[in-house]
């Protein structure tokens, strides 16, 4: 019984520190990881808070999760803003959409930009912000994860093209997975309403 009100202690002072359960399974299962905490806990190891920089320069063609995705051979880049090399605190990424009272022309697809046109005048996060945010998840902003309970989140800055012409741009949808072809097409594409945009404030 002791050692049973001791996990859940363990477990709500966890959940207070911002774990999750699927990082708590993983620590779980790795007691390489559980052997950091307690040197860090004796004082015989440091916390060294690193700089996240993140390399937008190019569209990567290989996604490591969903490597065995048929649709995704012959994968071809259509446009990619090149964001270069930044610092991770400097991107302000923001989840939006416009209120729903705009014109509608606003949600029309522009197909010389590849994306919905209340987005063109605006900086959009790129696919390698949206494979920054598949691994570390925690680093969504806190209006991006309750907007996540409902809608997907596309990432406008990198149009794709598949093999067969279709054309997509990728996302994170509510359970922090990535977006396929199958979910958003840059062709033809219009607004849903379980659709929101990254954008990155300046």
């Amino acid at each position: 019984m002791r050692e049973l009100n001791l996990a859940r202690k363990l477990l709500d002072a966890a959940y207070k520190s911002g774990f999750d359960r699927k990082t708590l399974d993983k620590i779980a299962d790795n007691p390489k990881r559980l052997k950091q905490f307690l040197d860090l806990h004796r004082e015989d190891a440091r916390i060294e808070y690193i700089e996240r920089m993140l390399d937008c320069t190019i569209a990567t063609l290989i996604f490591p999760h969903s490597k065995d995705d048929a649709d995704l051979k012959g994968l071809k880049v259509v446009r990619h803003n090149n964001l270069g090399i930044v610092p991770w605190k400097s991107l302000k990424l923001r989840f939006y959409r416009p209120d729903s009272n705009a014109p509608y022309e606003q949600f029309e697809f522009d197909t010389e930009h590849l994306m919905p046109r209340y987005l063109v005048d605006m900086r959009v996060a790129d696919v390698n912000i949206r494979e920054y945010l598949l691994r570390y998840p925690h680093l969504i902003p806190e209006d991006g994860r309750h907007m996540l309970h409902s809608c997907c989140a596309i990432c406008w800055g990198t149009v794709y093209e598949n093999a067969d012409g279709t054309r997509w741009a990728p996302g994170i949808n509510g359970t922090y997975n990535p977006i396929t072809p199958y979910d958003t097409h840059a062709n033809e594409m219009h607004h849903y309403n379980n659709q929101v945009a990254i954008v990155i404030d300046d």
